[in-house]
């Protein structure tokens, strides 16, 4: 059993994602690639014939097979170069997964041994069904939980959940900073919130004193950091991906030479005239009072007039969201 789980918590990339990391002898075997090739599956170092059922679901591919005649145990699958093992189990067990874990923290289910969380932020227990205990610690806290578990059932426990990351901005120009914030919760207290931002070549996370406060449990809390945009850097799409205990999460954003008009009233400074991308998205009362003061004139950043209809659709749009 343990050379399941090291092998399919340690070699599964980002690129390849199983539905999960052992599956029932009912269940038909799932996984999701990037390829249009179909995964290779072996058994025993054995390649195993199978028909699989491809679907696209945006970029990636979703593979399906059944494999109601096959064996118990181990099975590995390769595809895009990585290979990850997946346990198949007796349709009578429980199977007690846990994701969102911070490295080195450890968990135990009942009399089971205890597991210490890798870079993955994860692991998984094959159980009897009934009642469980459920025991995790880590440095600033612990907390145990009684599971009811069920024949056939995949139970997933989150210790932490890396919800949303929003941009402050879908546009910004050479040179200038954005902002982005995430949504997370974690079952324990944290020390601070242990990302990796991932920015293409060049881009730096210039303030991220938000990343460094605690984390209280069982709330669900916002942290925000600034990223500077290179002056040199091309117009075009970017990524920006922010990776937690295994999880991850995607944004992207456009490097323009010049920006929307509504970006433009949406992020003004009226306080200080000037343009701040670093602040969410609002068109407020201040920011449509001096957006109607440009009337005719060129809107600052923008290659575009302050026309009646472009002023009349973003009155009509401040409008529909209320008074602020």
């Amino acid at each position: 059993m343990s050379v399941a789980l090291t092998l399919c918590l340690g070699l599964v990339g980002w690129a390849m994602e199983l539905a999960h990391p052992a599956f029932f002898a009912a269940e038909p075997l799932v996984v999701w690639t990037e390829e249009v090739s179909p995964p290779t599956l072996f058994f025993c170092g054995n390649p195993w014939p199978v028909e699989w059922r491809a679907e696209k679901e945006g970029p990636r591919t979703r593979w399906e097979t059944p494999l109601a005649q096959a064996p118990l145990g181990v099975w590995i699958i390769c595809a895009e170069g990585a290979c990850a093992a997946v346990l198949r189990v007796p349709n009578e067990k429980s199977v007690v997964e846990i994701s969102g874990a911070p490295p080195g923290s450890t968990v135990s289910l009942d009399a089971q041994e205890t597991r210490i969380i890798g870079e993955s932020g994860k692991t998984f227990f094959i159980a009897e069904p009934g009642q469980q205990k459920l025991l995790f610690a880590y440095e600033c806290g612990r907390f145990e939980e009684l599971l009811t578990l069920t024949a056939s059932q995949h139970l997933v426990v989150k210790i932490g959940e890396l919800r949303e990351l929003l941009l402050s901005s879908s546009e910004v120009l050479p040179g200038a900073r954005i902002s982005a914030q995430l949504k997370v919760r974690s079952a324990i207290p944290l020390p601070y919130l242990a990302t990796q931002v991932l920015l293409p070549n060049g881009w730096q996370v210039e303030s991220q004193e938000e990343l460094l406060l605690p984390i209280p449990p069982e709330h669900e809390v916002r942290r925000s950091f600034v990223i500077q945009v290179p002056a040199d850097t091309a117009i075009g799409r970017y990524e920006i991906a922010v990776r937690w205990h295994g999880l991850e999460l995607k944004a992207k954003v456009d490097v323009v030479d010049a920006l929307s008009p509504r970006v433009v009233v949406g992020h003004w400074d009226t306080q200080n005239n000037a343009l701040n991308l670093t602040t969410p998205f609002a068109l407020t009362y201040e920011r449509m009072l001096w957006a109607s003061c440009l009337l005719g004139q060129v809107i600052p950043y923008t290659t575009e007039l302050m026309t009646p209809e472009l002023l009349k659709a973003l009155l009509e749009e401040w409008a529909s969201v209320g008074v602020r």
